[in-house]
């Protein structure tokens, strides 16, 4: 999962291990990508966001209250001191609430 605001995303990878790693070292290794923030690595027994396909939705051409989930949660830079180790399972877990409500 992809989550763009303001000039700044916030990423999921999925899958085998060496095969992340390897997309994870190219996105680092792209010069258009700086001011990366790993906040959550390791395995788990399923993927959260299986069979997940890119997809787009402008935010702010919507009537925001109408959203079943929305969060405020993205109007809040996505910069490193919002998202210390300690908040790693608040981004998860709003990018979960994102996949199921709002995609």
């Amino acid at each position: 999962m992809l989550l763009y605001k303001d000039g700044n995303f916030m990423r999921i990878l999925e899958g085998d291990e060496a095969i992340v790693r390897t997309l994870f070292a190219k996105i680092k290794d792209d010069q258009r990508h700086y001011g990366i923030i790993t906040l959550m690595e390791g395995t788990q027994t399923e993927r959260q966001f299986p069979d997940w396909s890119m997809g787009f939705r402008d935010l702010t051409s919507v009537d925001l209250d109408s959203i079943p989930g929305y969060s405020e949660f993205m109007n809040t830079p996505l910069a490193g001191e919002g998202f210390s180790a300690g908040n790693s399972k608040l981004s998860k877990n709003f990018m979960l609430a994102f996949k199921k409500n709002i995609c």
